[in-house]
């Protein structure tokens, strides 16, 4: 800090001409100082200015069927200028080396009125290990993020969670936080569905990647639309997937050929999860399920879809589910069946008595959006009015669930082994 000399620094006897000269040398320095300071500023302001209409934003990261060796990237930005690259690079301890960073051009998803959107799939990957990407263009590039790859047979950690449906910037943060703090570094997030209330309204995608997007940046996302995700004609009919859908996501395209990005699956290590479209060709799906499982390697098969086979919502039951898919799912004794849609947490058995520890059947809700519960006495957990979250860990012939509310109080537990026979121990 400059610091004057004071007068009472001279003795009587200095000629006034000194002291004169002295306080203009101090004057000088002190001003040089602050035009210093100012330049320092202003260099600093434009070193971190940045074009907010091109700079990336909605950032989602979602899991290719070879997630060992590949990860697929999306963002949007509000600009007329077309042209979007994606930088990535292995994640080091040190700086990052300039010479060893990738480049590319993205792929232009949508040319929306108020956004553009994009997508980039990183391809040559090394299993188990961990990368840094980032998305725009020069001048207006993203932070840096991180992901890791799949390894083949490893200990596999995730989060699932029902509707979000209208609280993205209310209650619902909280319980993506809690999960997070639950469980900090899963490899991806699987949700069942209804992420906004109103499919077409850009304001509510808006507002879920403001919050989701600083989490999935990092952590893949896996989905499935819901109804909330479907447009109605004039009569109240579904007349197809909102456009935003393929906008934020790019899914496989291992399914059926017309429901690309909504009916695929993935197999992670010794986990294949099957991802299916409850609103639309559900005996067609059916049928899809069924060959897929009589095929069906992996140790651990998880099913997610939005309208669950068994209702714990009041006056609510899905026909469909239960004739063309709920036969599927017993005669492969699926593992885990995970859905959404009744805004409640239940859990269910396999009713079928002689199958050796069948599917277990679990609704679930992160929003606040509630309805009232339905019969008690249908399911083995059943709780209302709870804003919940899930996280599941998998390693070698045991599945471990917990269910959690918002408030991060465990409300539900069990373990599913496989080291002989099949068996489900119950523990809550």
């Amino acid at each position: 800090m400059l610091k004057l000399i004071s007068w009472g620094a001279f003795n009587r006897g200095t000629p006034i001409y000194l002291i004169i000269y002295m306080r203009y040398f101090h004057f000088i320095l002190l001003l040089s100082s602050v035009l210093s300071c100012k330049a320092s500023t202003n260099y600093h302001e434009s070193y971190f200015k940045v074009n907010d209409s091109i700079f990336p934003e909605r950032i989602f990261l979602t899991a290719t069927d070879n997630p060992g060796k590949s990860m697929m990237v999306q963002w949007s930005i509000k600009s007329s200028e077309l042209k979007q690259e994606i930088q990535w690079t292995l994640n080091t301890p040190g700086p990052i080396d300039k010479e060893k960073v990738l480049q590319a051009t993205a792929n232009i998803k949508d040319l929306h009125s108020g956004n553009h959107f994009y997508n980039f799939q990183m391809e040559n990957l090394n299993e188990n290990t961990s990368y840094l990407y980032r998305v725009g263009t020069s001048g207006n590039w993203s932070a840096w993020y991180e992901f890791k790859t799949c390894a083949t047979d490893q200990t596999i950690q995730f989060i699932y969670l029902g509707d979000t449906q209208r609280s993205w910037t209310g209650s619902w943060p909280r319980v993506l936080q809690a999960a997070i703090n639950a469980m900090p570094f899963p490899d991806f997030i699987l949700h069942a569905g209804d992420i906004v209330q109103n499919p077409d309204d850009d304001a509510e995608w808006s507002a879920f990647s403001k919050t989701a997007s600083p989490v999935h940046s990092r952590i893949p996302l896996i989905t499935v639309p819901g109804n909330h995700e479907y447009v109605k004609d004039e009569n109240g009919k579904k007349s197809g997937i909102t456009r935003q859908w393929s906008r934020h996501f790019s899914f496989q395209a291992n399914g059926l050929e017309d429901l690309t990005d909504r009916n695929y699956f993935i197999d992670y290590s010794n986990l294949k999860i099957i991802l299916m479209d409850s609103n639309t060709k559900l005996k067609e799906q059916g049928d899809w399920l069924d060959s897929l499982l009589e095929q069906n390697t992996t140790r651990w098969v998880i099913v997610i879809f939005h309208h669950p086979v068994y209702s714990a919502a009041k006056d609510r039951f899905n026909e469909g589910v239960q004739k063309w898919w709920l036969p599927v799912l017993e005669k492969h004794n699926v593992d885990l069946v995970l859905q959404g849609h009744d805004h409640i947490y239940s859990r269910k058995k396999s009713v079928n008595e002689s199958a050796t520890a069948g599917p277990v059947y679990i609704t679930s809700v992160s929003g606040e959006k509630m309805y009232p519960p339905g019969d008690q006495d249908k399911f083995d957990v059943l709780i209302a009015d709870t804003q919940c979250y899930q996280t599941i860990e998998i390693e070698n012939d045991k599945l471990e669930y917990r269910a959690f509310s918002a408030d991060g109080k465990q409300i539900d537990q069990f373990t599913i082994e496989k080291s002989g026979v099949k068996v489900i121990h119950d523990i809550r």
